[in-house]
């Protein structure tokens, strides 16, 4: 049987922050005390901004949506990702969760 696996989508900048990478980390950490294999789909620049980051396999953004793996969690902390880009995964998952610290 294989450990649940979870990917979060996020991004990590000098000129963004490190905000939505942090939250992701602190989850990933989480789940992966919890059994829970985990992978960031974010830009080589966050692992270079954070490289912490490190800790958990990096999945390439463009790849990851051109051919998805399957994943029982999708965790989206993005502007630019947004319903299209959760519904995109929709039959790859069995659950998707957006932070969005933006009230629009």
């Amino acid at each position: 049987m294989r450990n649940p696996f979870a990917v979060f989508r996020f991004y990590a900048s000098h000129w963004r922050g490190a905000g939505h990478a942090m939250r992701c980390m602190t989850l990933a950490r989480a789940l992966a005390k919890n059994g829970w294999d985990c992978s960031f789909a974010t830009e080589q620049e966050s692992y270079e901004v954070i490289p912490i980051l490190k800790e958990f396999s990096r999945l390439v953004p463009d790849e990851f949506y051109a051919h998805p793996v399957a994943h029982d969690l999708l965790v989206v902390d993005h502007y630019d990702c947004g319903y299209e880009y959760e519904h995109h995964f929709r039959p790859f998952n069995r659950a998707i969760m957006a932070i969005d610290d933006l009230a629009n």
